[in-house]
């Protein structure tokens, strides 16, 4: 008579645990390692696949030239640019010398950056009060310290963005977004590789 053959289990991978002898079942462990690079890839799919968000953007577009006609009293337009997705460092670095902005996104968490270029609020302040050139820049000067008045403006055109942004938002999900003024330290906003997710409106 012949003895009963042992039952053997098979040497484990390079870096697996050994398996436990079962009864009648496999018990797999699968560990899986994600990369920065992985879930960035995982955040752009997702991103794309946010149709509400492309709904927002379109809504903007007609609801901000609207109080920019009533901020200004004459014909503006406004374009928007596709929503692209970046980092953090990235839409820094793209924003340059912007004034940069907080807005709130109650009861969402967290807060959107929005950046002014000086060239808008200077242009604004033209058109509002006039300013006999003073505010002219040739090509590659320097901006200057905002003066009241420009703070005022660039305060007042968040205002009336906070209250497009509402709008737009409104048949998506209801927020009630608010000016949370300058966003003075933009390197503690987020960090440098932190997802966005941004678009672009050209006032003309």
């Amino acid at each position: 008579a012949s003895a009963p053959a042992a039952a053997t289990q098979p040497a484990p991978a390079p870096g697996q645990p050994a398996r436990r002898p079962t009864h009648g079942r496999e018990e797999l462990t699968v560990t899986a390692t994600l990369t920065r690079s992985d879930l960035a890839r995982a955040t752009q799919t997702e991103a794309l696949k946010m149709p509400g968000l492309e709904r927002v953007a379109e809504n903007l577009v007609p609801l901000l030239a609207r109080a920019m006609r009533r901020l200004l009293r004459r014909e503006v337009t406004v374009a928007g640019e596709p929503i692209v997705f970046t980092n953090w460092e990235q839409a820094l670095a793209d924003a340059g010398r912007a004034r940069l902005l907080r807005l709130g996104m109650a009861p969402l968490p967290g807060q959107a950056a929005v950046a002014f270029s000086d060239e808008l609020v200077d242009i604004l302040v033209e058109h509002l009060f006039g300013s006999n050139g003073r505010l002219y820049r040739t090509p590659g000067e320097a901006p200057r310290a905002p003066g009241h008045t420009e703070t005022r403006i660039a305060a007042r055109l968040q205002e009336h963005l906070r209250d497009a942004w509402r709008d737009a938002w409104a048949p998506v999900f209801p927020l009630t977004p608010s000016a949370d003024g300058a966003l003075g330290e933009p390197e503690l906003f987020a960090a440098p590789h932190d997802a966005v997710l941004g678009f672009t409106l050209t006032l003309s």
